[in-house]
C-alpha cells in the first residue's frame, strides 16, 4: 500500500520535502519522486511484498522505458497474470502495472479489467506525455483530482491537494445533502467544491491539450459458485510477507473470513472493539469467537474521552464528513495493530453487501408488498434485535407498517430505483432545518451515473438494484472509505477481505429465498455455504447489532463545550455553511428531551463531523507529520538525464 500525488501539465512545483509529510501516513518505508517539465510524482510506500523491488515512483529507466507509474494497492491474482508477460523480473505487483500501462493502448483497458484486488493507480506515458489515473471496481483505494493554474493536480489524499492549492476547504452542499441523504458523495464527487473524485472502475486519460477521456467498465450478472470464489480469494489475499492479522467483530462475516484465512496463515492475531457503553459493547461474542478460532486477540475499548481526545486527528485523516461516529474507534483499532507490528488485516467488509446482510433488502420486499399485511409482518418483527423502551414488539411491528406504507407512497420513484428510503428519510430534518431551500438535484446527477456505469440497470430486478446502490454508496462511499481505508492508513496497515471480489457481484438474487431464510436468518447464502460451520457454531450467527459508536455523549456539559469550542473556531475562520443559531438550538432541543429522535441525534453527528473536518483541514499543521522526520529516509537510488529526475529514499528506522 502507497500513498502518491502529482502535477501535470506543470505551471508550477513543489518542493518534494513539502508534499511528503501530507502522505508519508499511506507509506512509511520508502518516498521518493519524479520530474521532468510536464510531470511531477511524489510516492510513498508500505512494504507488505517482495521488499527488495516495487521503488516507487516506478520505472525501468535502464531500457526503452515509456513511463512511471505511482500505484496504490494490491493485485491478488498476480502471478496467474505475471505469466502473461515476458518482461516481469520480480514478485512485486508493481511491476505487473507498469507493464499494462506499457502496452498498447487497445490492451489497457483489457488488462484493467482482469485485475482482481485493490488499486489506485497514476501512470505517466512519457514519449506521449499523457497521464492515466485509475481506480479498483468497488473504490476501496481513493483517488482525487483538481485544476489549479492550469494544471491537474492529483492525490490519494484530499488534504494534499488543499495544500498544492493553498486554500481551505470549501464545502459543496449538494454533496453534504448525498452524504446525509446517502452516506455517500456522488462518485465522481467529494464534499469539496472543484476537488473530484476518480470513480471507482474506471480510467482517466489527460491530455496537454486539456482533453480528458473516461472509461468505465461493467461486469455481467450471471449464476456462479461464490463458495469456490471465497476459498479462492482467502489464499490469494493472505500473500505478504508482513505479518497478518484479522478484524474480529464477533459476527458471522469476520468470523467466516478468519476461519478461512487460517488454513494459510498459521498465527492470527485479531483485533476487536469494544464500548465502556454496554449498550454498544459485543466484546463477549469477540472473545467468543477468538477462542474457538485459535487467534491471539487484542481488545480496544472505547470510552468517552477517547472521543474526544482522537474526534479531530481522526477527522484530519477521514477528511469526508460522515452522519456516523464510528469511524473514530476504527482509527484506534488500525493504531492497536500497528503497536503489534501486524500491518496487513484481514476484515469482514463487504458481506452484507455481497450477500444481502442489511434490513434494507428486506425492507424492499417488505414495502413492495406491504398491502399483504399478515404476510409481511412476520418478517417486519424479525427484523430488530432491539426495539425503543415505549414499544412492545406488537406495537412497534404495527408502527413500522405504518411507516412503510407511506414510505412507498411518498417515495415511490426512489423506492423502484434502489434507494434505502429508511436512510434517506432519517436525513430530512436535517435536510429541511439547515438548507430548506436546497433541491435533492443530488438525486437526479446519481441516477445518472448509475443509468450510465450499469446499462442494464433497469433491467435487474429490486433485489439487485438495491445492492448496486449500497455497492455505489455506503460500501465504497463510507465503510471502505472513510471507516476504512482512511482509519487504517492513518496508521499505514492495509485491509483486505475475501468478500471485495468484483465476481461475487455477479450473483444473481431471483427470490425473497434467497435473501431470507428464518432457519438461517440474514444472509442464507452466506450460512449455506458455510453449513458446517453454521451448525458447529450456531451461537456465532445470531444476529449481532450493527458496528456503531455512541452520539449521546456530546449532550453532557462536556461535550457541548468541546463542540462549541470548535464550532466558535470555525466561525471565526471563514466557515459559514451551516447556521450556528440553529444548530445550538437543535443542541438545547435534544440535551433536554426524554426521547431523542434518531434523525435528530444523526443530524448533531454529521453537525459535528463537518465542523471537526472543517477544523482539522484548516489546521493541518498540528496533525501533519513533521518534515524534520524525513531525516531518518536516506537516499537508495537516484537516476537523472536530460529528460527527467528520479529519486527514491528508505526509512531506515523502519524493522520489517
Amino acid at each position: 500500500m502507497c500513498g502518491f500525488a502529482g502535477i501535470y501539465k506543470k505551471n508550477f512545483d513543489v518542493d518534494f520535502k513539502s508534499i511528503i509529510p501530507y502522505l508519508l501516513h499511506r507509506g512509511p518505508d520508502e518516498i521518493g519522486y519524479f520530474k521532468n517539465d510536464e510531470c511531477s510524482l511524489f510516492s510513498t510506500r508500505l512494504k507488505i511484498r517482495d521488499l527488495n523491488n516495487g521503488k516507487q515512483p516506478f520505472t525501468k529507466y535502464e531500457s526503452n522505458n515509456q513511463g512511471f507509474l505511482s500505484y496504490n494497492g494490491e493485485i491478488y491474482n498476480f502471478f496467474e497474470l505475471k505469466k502473461k508477460f515476458k518482461n516481469i523480473n520480480s514478485d512485486c505487483d508493481t511491476e505487473l502495472i507498469y507493464e499494462i500501462f506499457e502496452q498498447k493502448e487497445e490492451d489497457i483497458l483489457k488488462s484493467i479489467n482482469d485485475l482482481q484486488g485493490q488499486f489506485a493507480i497514476s501512470y505517466f506515458n512519457l514519449k506521449k506525455k499523457i497521464l492515466y489515473l485509475a481506480r479498483d471496481k468497488l473504490g476501496e483505494k481513493p483517488l482525487y483530482w483538481s485544476r489549479h493554474k492550469n494544471s491537474i493536480i492529483f492525490s490519494s489524499e484530499i488534504k494534499s491537494l488543499l495544500f498544492l492549492k493553498n486554500q481551505k476547504p470549501e464545502f459543496d452542499t449538494q454533496q453534504i445533502l448525498s452524504i446525509n441523504h446517502l452516506w455517500s458523495t456522488h462518485p465522481s464527487k467529494t464534499p469539496y467544491k472543484n476537488i473530484h473524485s476518480i470513480e471507482p472502475g474506471s480510467i482517466y486519460k489527460f491530455h496537454m491539450d486539456g482533453k480528458i477521456i473516461k472509461k468505465l467498465y461493467e461486469y455481467p450478472i450471471s449464476n456462479f459458485n461464490s463458495k469456490f470464489y471465497l476459498n479462492q480469494n482467502s489464499k490469494k489475499i493472505t500473500i505478504s510477507d508482513r505479518n497478518i492479522g484479522v478484524y474480529l467483530s464477533g459476527g458471522i462475516d469476520s468470523f467466516i473470513s478468519t476461519k478461512l484465512i487460517s488454513k494459510n496463515v498459521k498465527k492470527i492475531k485479531s483485533f476487536g472493539l469494544s464500548f465502556a457503553n454496554r449498550q454498544f459493547d459485543e466484546k463477549a461474542k469477540q472473545l467468543k469467537a477468538a477462542k474457538l478460532l485459535g487467534t491471539d486477540h487484542y481488545n480496544v475499548t472505547f470510552k468517552d474521552e477517547d472521543f474526544f481526545e482522537n474526534l479531530l486527528s481522526a477527522s484530519f485523516f477521514a477528511e469526508v464528513p460522515n452522519t456516523r461516529f464510528a469511524h473514530i474507534p476504527m482509527y484506534l483499532l488500525s493504531k492497536k495493530a500497528k503497536s503489534e507490528k501486524t500491518p496487513v488485516i484481514i476484515t469482514g467488509e463487504g458481506a452484507d453487501e455481497f450477500f444481502l446482510g442489511y434490513d434494507v433488502f428486506l425492507e424492499n420486499f417488505i414495502i413492495n408488498n406491504i398491502n399483504k399485511t399478515k404476510f409481511v409482518k412476520k418478517y417486519v418483527e424479525s427484523m430488530f434485535v432491539y426495539m425503543p423502551q415505549n414499544f412492545s414488539k406488537g406495537k412497534f411491528s404495527n408502527y413500522k407498517l405504518e411507516t412503510y406504507k407511506n414510505l412507498k407512497i411518498k417515495l415511490r420513484e426512489m423506492s423502484a430505483f434502489g434507494i434505502n428510503i429508511s436512510r434517506f428519510q432519517m436525513g430530512e430534518f436535517f435536510h429541511n432545518q439547515f438548507f430548506p431551500d436546497q433541491k435533492n438535484y443530488f438525486i437526479n446527477h446519481f441516477k445518472n451515473y448509475i443509468k450510465r456505469k450499469y446499462s442494464k440497470f433497469n433491467h435487474y430486478n429490486n433485489i439487485k438494484k438495491t445492492q448496486i446502490i449500497e455497492i455505489e454508496t455506503l460500501l465504497s462511499g463510507n465503510l471502505l472509505g472513510v471507516q476504512g481505508d482512511k482509519m487504517s492508513m492513518a496508521n499505514g496497515i492495509e485491509t483486505r477481505s475475501p468478500y471485495l471480489d468484483k465476481n461475487l457481484l455477479s450473483i444473481n438474487y431471483k427470490k425473497i429465498d434467497d435473501i431470507y431464510d428464518f432457519r438461517l436468518k440474514q444472509k442464507p447464502l452466506l450460512k449455506k455455504n458455510f453449513l458446517k460451520t453454521y451448525k458447529k457454531y450456531p451461537k456465532i450467527f445470531n444476529q449481532k447489532f450493527p458496528f456503531r459508536a455512541p452520539e449521546n455523549f456530546l449532550l453532557n456539559k462536556k461535550g457541548k463545550d468541546f463542540f462549541n469550542s470548535i464550532m466558535n473556531a470555525n466561525f471565526k475562520n471563514d466557515f459559514s455553511i451551516i447556521n450556528k443559531t440553529k444548530t445550538n438550538l437543535l443542541i438545547d432541543e435534544l440535551t433536554k428531551a426524554k426521547f431523542r429522535q434518531p434523525s435528530k441525534l444523526q443530524a448533531l453527528t454529521l453537525l459535528t463531523n463537518i465542523h471537526a473536518v472543517y477544523y482539522a483541514l484548516t489546521h493541518m499543521k498540528n496533525y501533519v507529520t513533521s518534515a524534520s522526520s524525513l531525516k531518518k529516509y536516506k537516499r537508495v537510488f537516484s537516476a537523472k538525464n536530460k529528460k527527467f529526475q528520479l529519486k527514491i529514499f528508505a526509512n531506515e528506522n523502519i524493522s520489517i
